[in-house]
């Protein structure tokens, strides 16, 4: 199976500084959160302090701010743990290299914390915050490797396909947990949305080849088929607003 991967140019920061000793503080937006004991794996914070518990640090205070509006099906979760262990990561071992494997572990540090503590994902959302820019990734889950990554557009032709693409948020929420879970049920129950499923697979290659190759009436073909696959399997994901925005685009 197949993912095609396109990151948002909307940031999440983390900095992690020095604080009274034993406390651990989380700075949420404009909410500030303070713990003594142990921390608690429920509520706003609770991927943060799962995260902080993970590595074991007490006398820090995270402070976590982001563009992305929160549940709004954006990755916004996924992007904030890769953040918070690549802070964590780089503050433990100041000399480590920002490169591939730091990047790698970082989405996978963040990924068995979110999908162990709070709810199972994917790792897509992990590595699209982790490398950018726009991907394919093929599942192998293999002992040896995990997956490969191709990059589909170089940097410089980023502008290119930001004047091609509309990003619109509904205002909605959106739990991408009960999206997943939707679609893993789909997928278990065999039959003929199995066999979507493969279809969208079939048409995310397609989509990639056509960015890969610059051709970008083919990828909007491969998109608009891989989002009817997608609405097909889990009708629930796709909101009144959104069909009319879909309709309207």
């Amino acid at each position: 199976m197949h993912t095609a991967t396109i990151a948002l140019n909307l940031r999440t920061l983390v900095t992690a500084t020095p604080c009274e000793e034993k406390i651990v503080k989380v700075t949420l937006g404009e909410e500030t959160s303070k713990f003594v004991d142990h921390l608690p794996f429920v509520g706003d914070c609770a991927l943060i302090n799962a995260c902080i518990t993970h590595f074991g640090i007490k006398g820090v205070h995270l402070n976590c701010q982001f563009d992305a509006p929160a549940f709004s099906g954006l990755g916004g979760s996924s992007t904030l743990s890769v953040a918070i262990c690549a802070a964590l990561m780089k503050a433990n071992d100041p000399s480590t290299e920002i490169d591939d494997s730091f990047r790698h572990q970082c989405a996978l540090k963040a990924y068995l914390i979110e999908n162990g503590i709070i709810a199972p994902t994917g790792l897509q959302d992990q590595l699209t915050a982790a490398y950018g820019g726009l991907h394919l990734f093929r599942w192998k889950l293999t002992q040896d490797e995990l997956y490969t990554r191709r990059c589909l557009l170089p940097r410089e032709d980023h502008d290119k396909l930001k004047k091609l693409l509309v990003t619109a948020y509904t205002g909605e929420r959106h739990s991408s947990s009960f999206a997943t879970s939707l679609m893993m049920r789909s997928f278990c129950r065999g039959g003929s949305a199995r066999t979507k499923w493969l279809d969208s697979n079939n048409s995310t290659v397609r989509f990639a080849n056509a960015v890969e190759n610059k051709d970008w009436q083919l990828a909007i073909k491969a998109m608009n088929e891989a989002n009817d696959c997608r609405t097909d399997i889990v009708p629930e994901v796709e909101t009144k607003i959104a069909t009319e925005l879909k309709i309207t685009a």
